[in-house]
């Protein structure tokens, strides 16, 4: 090979040499960037909190409840149950937030059943019992109802505060809340009144238990007033001179004091056959509905026909003023609250600790989806940090070839060197 050739040659390999080691530049550069990219995901990965399932321990709730039939005029029996969600203050004074199942009863509907009905006396107690016999053989046991007056409002107005009841002078308190003084028997009473915005002033009245629909006349506070029974209505009323008369209503309630609003919406041919409404009418159960039999037929002992009543059941939510005790752990322990006819009625409260499945139910739902965001989060990573390795391995396999491509170029480099070298002490060897 001859000088210039040779000095070609290892310019021409030294430019290759170059580029190779710049190439290797560039694909270290690129490993360097793919490492970072790699630290970040997995500084990304060890960032992403890992769900938690829920602990059913924390979702029991402390439960609050009390059973009464004082404040639910249309519960279906004696028992409702209120809870007691909340009690809370306002300028205007402190109220319990209550929840209960209120009914939404429907018109009754006929079905032509045909039985006798039939009663027992237990030699025990002494309660008759009652069944019906159905035109097919079966017999159900039946409950019966008798109408019982609710106690009721009279309202009368005042003359220099005074009101005249009969014939009987009372004066209101400095407060104008209480009618007060002593019986005939020298014993002492005290009403609670309620003004009126009108300026008219409401007091309640005891209305006893009259199972046959009967007037009579009783006294509260030594004064007489007359609760009178019409037997073309069926309905009561009270009397007492001085006062406004007022209508009473009442309730089917069987014989241990338990109602069923039920009955109330019956047609008045239901309750007013013969002019027996407000009389006995039983109540008998067919898989998961009530039929009744009219108070005509239960007189006459059998029937023909039977009606039921719909009804839709809801929460109900209520506020009353309220007052209440809580024990030495903190826990509310009774509650005294206010009706909307301004009487008082204290309830001792039931202290229960309940799961709050639905609650919980979401909980698992929310942590389900956590987790699977969390297992799609992960697997993301993952596939980019696989893709990253994937192409690291190419650039250090691409990197191998440059370096043994550069080790060939220095061989070689090496190999034209000494030609060049040879070729010059050839060269001056010749001219010395």
């Amino acid at each position: 090979m001859g000088m210039a050739a040779s000095q070609a040659r290892f310019l021409s390999l030294t430019a290759r040499k170059s580029n190779v080691e710049w190439e290797g530049q560039q694909v270290n550069q690129q490993r360097t960037a793919l490492a970072n990219e790699s630290a970040n995901l997995y500084n990304k990965l060890t960032s992403i909190p890992v769900p938690t399932p829920p602990t059913t321990s924390d979702y029991y709730t402390t439960v609050y409840t009390f059973t009464t039939s004082e404040l639910d005029e249309t519960a279906q029996s004696g028992s409702t149950e209120y809870t007691l969600n909340n009690i809370y203050t306002t300028p205007d004074g402190t109220y319990a937030n209550l929840s209960y199942t209120a009914y939404e009863w429907q018109t009754a509907l006929s079905r032509t059943y045909s039985g006798d009905v039939n009663s027992t006396v237990d030699p025990t107690t002494g309660k008759t019992g009652y069944s019906v016999s159905l035109a097919d053989g079966s017999v159900h046991d039946a409950v019966k109802y008798h109408y019982v007056p609710s106690n009721t409002n009279v309202t009368f107005e005042l003359q220099d505060n005074h009101v005249q009841l009969g014939n009987v002078d009372f004066s209101l308190d400095d407060t104008g809340k209480t009618i007060s003084g002593t019986d005939a028997l020298g014993n002492p009473y005290s009403y609670e009144v309620i003004k009126n915005s009108d300026g008219t002033y409401t007091m309640t009245v005891a209305v006893e238990q009259q199972e046959e629909g009967e007037s009579y006349t009783t006294s509260v506070g030594g004064v007489d007033y007359n609760v009178i029974y019409d037997e073309e209505t069926g309905t009561y009323s009270v009397e007492i001179a001085g006062a406004n008369e007022s209508d009473i209503t009442g309730k089917y309630v069987n014989d241990d004091g338990k109602a069923n609003a039920a009955v109330g919406y019956f047609d008045d041919g239901f309750l007013e056959a013969d002019g027996l409404q407000n009389q006995p009418v039983l109540a008998y159960t067919i898989g998961n509905q009530t039929y009744f039999v009219s108070a005509s037929e239960f007189k006459k002992g059998d029937f023909a026909s039977s009606s039921f009543v719909q009804s839709v059941g809801h929460e109900q939510r209520v506020d009353y003023p309220c007052t209440y005790t809580t024990a030495a752990t903190g826990r509310y322990q009774t509650i005294t609250v206010t009706d909307d006819y301004g009487m008082s009625h204290t309830f001792t409260l039931n202290v229960q600790s309940v799961e709050d499945e639905e609650a919980y139910a979401q909980a698992m739902l929310d942590y389900e989806y956590s987790q699977a965001k969390y297992e799609k989060q992960i697997a993301d990573i993952n596939a980019k940090t696989e893709k990253i390795q994937q192409e690291d391995r190419t650039l250090e396999l691409r990197l191998k070839q440059l370096d043994t491509e550069q080790n060939a170029i220095s061989t070689e480099m090496d190999a034209v060197k000494k030609v060049i070298e040879d070729n010059i002490e050839a060269t001056f060897k010749t001219f010395a």
